[in-house]
């Protein structure tokens, strides 16, 4: 029998196997309609909350809580400025957020909402020392902790560990998740941003010409350029360095993560805990 498939039969079976899979996508367009009324139905960001506290876009919420017991010491999330804070809260099986409300701790999340051009004069510092800072002094206010639990996510984590070094006396522990905490221009999500896709350096004064028109970057811009990363996982397979003493560490292992700079952005630090 001969090794190679008789020219005539292949034909046909190539045809046959187009018609099908045409037949497969026709179907599959049917279903679209009801597929998008479908996911226009899901309900996200459902566990009970109140808005406590707002400045300009933002709003802090306080969650009900779930548990008999609540620890003395509150947990504040503060999200990513560009994410959408219902990732942490997308359905009642799928929820970080009533997992720490069953856990017994009483959360609050900032939510930034969407920045206007009125923002654009808005820095890291007004973000840290205004906003993070009176969600803080909210928070401790209405629960009567001195300090509070920080936990960051993404550009929130970047700013929350700022707000633990330059404010460490109202924080009583910090967790971050996704977090990039080495902005060196040499390496890291900074040099990504600044590169145009050929990787030619005068990408950063383009970047640079962009966010002076409108005060920031266009979102499908962003999307590409963080795109030329790799997953959190990058962190795996990171240098071999030490972090210095006190450094880094992640929640689920307890030795010091090896790897720092760029490729240790991901990683979750100082497990979250609450005093009784």
């Amino acid at each position: 029998m001969s090794r190679y498939p008789d020219p005539a039969t292949a034909t046909v079976d190539v045809e046959r196997q187009l018609v099908e899979e045409m037949a497969a996508f026709e179907s599959k367009a049917a279903e679209l309609p009801d597929r998008l009324a479908e996911m226009a139905g899901v309900d996200v960001g459902s566990t009970p909350h109140e808005v406590v506290y707002e400045e300009n876009k933002l709003e802090l919420l306080h969650y009900e809580p779930l548990a008999d017991e609540t620890h003395d010491v509150p947990l504040l999330l503060v999200y990513a400025l560009i994410n959408r804070p219902y990732i942490l809260d997308l359905q009642p099986d799928k929820s970080v957020v009533r997992r720490f409300l069953e856990a017994g701790f009483d959360v609050y999340l900032v939510r930034w909402n969407e920045p206007s051009t009125l923002d654009r004069h808005l820095t890291l510092d007004h973000y840290v020392n205004v906003y993070v800072d009176n969600c803080v002094d909210e928070v401790r206010a209405r629960s009567g902790a001195d300090a509070v639990n920080l936990l960051g996510y993404c550009m929130g984590g970047t700013m929350s560990a700022m707000y633990a070094a330059l404010h460490a006396e109202k924080v009583r522990n910090l967790g971050l998740l996704a977090t990039g905490l080495y902005f060196d221009d040499s390496a890291g999500v900074v040099r990504v941003l600044r590169e145009v896709p050929t990787g030619h350096p005068a990408g950063k004064a383009r970047l640079e010409a962009r966010v002076g028109e409108r005060g920031r970057t266009r979102g499908r811009r962003r999307r590409r350029r963080l795109r030329l990363r790799r997953p959190v996982g990058r962190a795996a397979d990171a240098t071999g360095e030490r972090p210095e003493e006190g450094g880094a560490r992640r929640v689920d292992e307890p030795t010091a993560l090896h790897g720092t700079g760029s490729r240790a952005e991901g990683i979750a630090v100082v497990t979250v805990t609450a005093g009784r």
